[in-house]
């Protein structure tokens, strides 16, 4: 089967380099739609 799970992290980064994860979803092979899932909620 050629539908792999994958774990999208997006991870943000200060100004003084300090981390913080920003959004986790599990998503498919890395696909567009998997990405628009987690980087929609994110913008402002």
């Amino acid at each position: 089967m050629d539908d792999k799970l994958c774990l999208l992290v997006v991870i943000g980064i200060e100004d003084f380099g300090r981390k913080e994860v920003l959004s986790v979803v599990d998503g498919y092979r890395e696909s567009e739609v998997s990405w628009l899932e987690v980087l929609s909620p994110l913008t402002y």
